[in-house]
């Protein structure tokens, strides 16, 4: 795992875990289990569980146990969630547990599966430029924004056609730059949503991601960004 989407990974499962009936915070920390890799514990090169009654649960871990690692034939190797998803169908296990003796968080298998199926889904969407005269309306409100957040080196303002759908909604891209935290990326978002939200037609949403997204890395390599930071 990268220090950011660990950093960020470990902050969502935080908040989840103080409040598992918060749908916002549920949605984000699943979103963060997508693409991070978590730490596989091994006995003799096979998968370590735990097993409580009839439940048997993958042994998952945000950082490397160095701890668990002295005994004989314990290794552990780093797996993201395709990865993931087929081990808990090899082993028939209920789901994943985090960090046993320390978070202790259980995932079900069919969670885990769900976020597999929703990313391998997410694939299949198109990004093109809007309408020039609605998009510089909405281009000078997110810069006003952007320019007084430091953190934010590039922003792009596209449409995007998500699977299933029939009409392009508008989808705000930011960059940020390594020293960004994720209370900076939130605030930033809800910012840009307030204001960006009541001047769109009815019918319309505004999505809002980062370059670290797969709609976002493809907005970078696709298109010119409308926003860059100045650096003097």
């Amino acid at each position: 795992m990268t220090e950011q989407k660990t950093t960020e990974f470990l902050a969502a499962l935080d908040d989840f875990v103080a409040d598992v009936t918060d749908q916002n915070k549920a949605l984000r920390f699943y979103t963060c289990l997508g693409n991070v890799k978590l730490y596989v514990l091994l006995e003799y090169g096979y998968p370590k569980v735990k097993i409580n009654g009839d439940k048997k649960e993958l042994l998952v871990y945000t950082s490397e146990p160095t701890e668990l690692l002295n005994a004989d034939g314990l290794s552990t190797v780093a797996l993201g969630l395709e990865r993931l998803a087929q081990e808990l169908k090899n082993l028939a296990a209920s789901g994943l547990l985090v960090d046993e003796a320390t978070r202790n968080v259980s995932i079900p298998a069919d969670n885990i599966f769900y976020v597999q199926a929703l990313q391998k889904k997410a694939t299949d969407f198109k990004l093109k430029t809007m309408p020039e005269q609605a998009t510089l309306t909405l281009e000078n409100v997110i810069r006003r924004i952007v320019k007084a957040i430091p953190e934010v080196t590039s922003a792009w303002l596209l449409g995007i056609l998500l699977p299933g759908k029939n009409a392009y909604q508008y989808m705000v891209i930011l960059e940020y730059d390594l020293t960004a935290i994720n209370e900076v990326k939130q605030t930033t978002a809800k910012q840009i949503a307030e204001n960006v939200t009541p001047l769109l037609a009815d019918g319309q949403e505004i999505f809002i991601g980062t370059t670290e997204e797969l709609a976002g890395k493809k907005a970078k390599q696709e298109f010119a960004p409308f926003y860059i930071k100045l650096n003097f």
